[in-house]
């Protein structure tokens, strides 16, 4: 497919890899010539900084939410390339995300390489890699769009919400969920690295069978390549298998449940100022939670507190251990 774009997403905790480990892997997938960059911080001149990699320095090693990207936009060619990087102080997770034309290089081969190379030494969540085209076919919201491309469909049903009169995403095979770092869906390719067993086991991602390739790292790690090309996700036994995969894993159901829980936690941590922490901590809890509280024991701004409690949650959401520490 001549001058097609491809998408990749790559999530992993901020904890799991040392600020130049990330920008090594950002300037590995450097495959065109930037021409402008953006970021949403405004700090950055008086920082004293000089060039984009030193903007994403600093804004890996602060405690706030972050997002750069380097860019490269040809009106005439309409070619459009992206790297972009987004950190979430909501979650502690970091986001890579590009969007390239596939030119004279082997995109897919390349980025492949890539992204297996830093998911074999670093505990991921996810990562996946699709074309641009595979992702309008699944998850554009333009009703018109969408009845152009899928002519064989009797309806294309709308969304239920305040978004009326738009496509909803949901009734085709290849649609994903993505919210705070965390993705679910199916598409061409997919990584699941050991830190996202929370979420779906990998016991259960591992046991999928019916795709075109799957191969599984020393740590862990599940690489699923779910059809044989990249341009055959709208073929019938491909539709097929995207939606046997989100059956076995039961991954929209997962998604629903995981956003409502985060939507939670960062309610919590605006109301309460909790410190919220993912990893792996001492009492095998996945999720650690400072909540500050006055002396009956009462949520608390951090200023005002007295004391905090301490609470490890495990891999289903629930405490694993819990203490209260005087301050």
């Amino acid at each position: 497919m001549k001058n097609e774009s491809f998408m990749l997403k790559l999530s992993f905790y901020r904890s799991q890899a040392q600020t130049e480990e990330i920008i090594a892997l950002m300037r590995s997938l450097m495959f065109f010539q930037p021409k402008s960059f953006k970021s949403n911080r405004k700090d950055f001149k008086r920082l004293g900084c000089k060039n984009f990699w030193e903007q994403v320095e600093i804004g890996l090693n602060c405690n706030d939410s972050f997002r750069a990207s380097l860019e490269a936009l040809d009106p005439e060619t309409e070619v459009y390339n992206r790297l972009k990087i987004q950190v979430s102080s909501a979650t502690g997770i970091v986001v890579i995300r590009f969007t390239i034309q596939n030119d004279s290089i082997d995109v897919c081969a390349k980025t492949e390489k890539v992204i297996n190379d830093f998911a074999l030494n670093h505990h991921i969540l996810s990562a996946s890699l699709r074309s641009r085209t595979e992702r309008d076919w699944n998850d554009d919201h333009n009703l018109e769009n969408q009845w152009k491309r899928h002519p064989e469909l009797r309806e294309i049903k709308t969304m239920n919400s305040a978004m009326v009169g738009f496509a909803d995403p949901e009734q085709f095979a290849g649609h994903t969920h993505f919210h705070k770092g965390l993705w679910f869906g199916c598409t061409y390719e997919m990584w699941y690295g050991p830190d996202y067993d929370r979420y779906i086991p990998l016991e259960k991602i591992a046991s999928f069978d019916d795709c075109s390739e799957k191969e599984i790292f020393e740590n862990g790690t599940v690489r699923i390549r779910m059809y044989d090309s990249y341009d055959d996700f709208s073929k019938s036994e491909s539709v097929r298998r995207a939606w046997a995969f989100r059956h076995h894993t039961d991954c929209d159901s997962a998604a629903d449940y995981w956003t409502e829980e985060i939507n939670k936690l960062i309610v919590a941590k605006m109301e309460y100022q909790a410190e919220i922490e993912y990893g792996t901590f001492p009492h095998g809890g996945m999720c650690l939670i400072k909540s500050y509280l006055d002396e009956n024991g009462k949520p608390i701004t951090k200023s005002k507190a007295v004391k905090v409690h301490i609470s490890e949650r495990g891999t289903d959401g629930k405490s694993v251990f819990q203490e209260i520490v005087e301050l």
